[in-house]
Formats: C-alpha cells, structure tokens, sequence
C-alpha cells in the first residue's frame, strides 16, 4: 500500500496484485528452469528461454494494467482535491461575509471532523450551515448524532451527517425520516413548549 499526502489530503493506494503476483512467481519458475536446463544442452535451454520471454510479456502486460489503475487512482484523487479546495475557498468567503474569522470557521469545521466526518463533508456542511443561517457552533452536536444514526442505519457518517444538514437547511422532515428520525415539527413543537413551558 502506497500513501500519498498533499497538504491535509492523504490518499491511499492499494491496488489488486494478484495479476502481478502470479506473473512473477511465473517468471521465477521459468528462470529457474532455463538456469537448471542450460545444464542439459543447447536445445532445452532455447525452449525454456522462449517461456521466460512469454512469461516476461505477462509480466510487462500486468504492469501496464497496473499502472493504468493507478493513474486512474491519482486522477481521482486530484480531483477530490480540486473540490476540496473549492469548497474551503467558498467557505471562507461565505464565512467572512457572515462575520466569522477564517480560523473560527476552520474550528468549527474541525469540531465536525472530530466526531467522525469526513473533510470534504464537513466543509461542505459548515458551508450549508451558513448559507442557511443556522448556528455553526451546533454542527459538531449534529454530527455526534448523525454518527449514531449511521451505526443504527448501517450508513456511512458522512453520508448521514450531509442528508441530515440538507434536511434542516430545506426544512424538508422527510429526510429526516428517512434518515431514522421519525418525530414530527409538531411533535418536537409540543415537546419544547412543555419543557420550556413557552408557547410555540
């Protein structure tokens, strides 16, 4: 397993090599064989310096699929990257005509990554929250939720984290439920009232 990190980005690059694997073992048998037919004459060792060669063309072929799949990975990563970066630009900016320091708005996003969110997630989270004028210093306390509700729903949570920022930031409770939370803005009204004993 390879690891390649660029600034906070650390990706890691684990491919199949299987096909790799089992052309070297193959190679090897067959320099074995043509070292111990050398031994024997002339036209033993031509036949077995023609498997070498095929096994050799296996070999080179695995390394071509190889490095097809990494350069695949890397084209990924560079564009999970690239999104990163535009996201953190968009927050700054949003975060500055919201009045939030640059520093505040990268404390709160790192309050979310603590509790199990992924960055990309948690920066466009901290984004949405602000767009949507909701309070940034409640994200990371969604988050410890959201990361409960995906061990119950067997998710990811980041994925439960973003569909349950999306659902409040669209007021849409549907999300909510589909994301397990099955009260009601009703339910939740006559609850608070009852606590607060303030009318709603």
């Amino acid at each position: 397993m390879a690891t390649v990190a660029f600034g906070e980005a650390v990706v890691y690059i684990k491919g199949d090599m299987r096909e790799l694997s089992a052309a070297l073992g193959q190679s090897r048998g067959l320099v074995d064989d043509f070292a111990n037919k050398t031994t024997q004459g002339g036209e033993a060792a031509t036949q077995s310096f023609d498997g070498v060669s095929m096994a050799m063309a296996g070999l080179n072929a695995a390394l071509v699929v190889g490095a097809k799949k990494a350069s695949m990975l890397a084209d990924s990563w560079m564009h999970a990257a690239g999104r990163l970066e535009t996201l953190e630009i968009s927050l700054r900016n949003v975060g500055r005509t919201s009045g939030y320091a640059e520093e505040e708005l990268f404390k709160y996003r790192d309050a979310i990554k603590s509790q199990g969110i992924e960055t990309k997630g948690a920066t466009q989270a901290a984004l949405t929250f602000l767009q949507s004028q909701l309070d940034l210093t409640r994200a990371s306390e969604l988050a410890r939720v959201a990361q409960d509700l995906a061990v119950i729903a067997g998710t990811d949570s980041t994925q439960m984290f973003n569909r349950m920022t999306q659902a409040i930031a669209m007021q849409r409770p549907i999300l909510l439920r589909s994301a397990g939370i099955t009260n009601g803005l009703t339910e939740i009204y006559g609850k608070f009232s009852k606590e607060t004993g303030v009318a709603v």
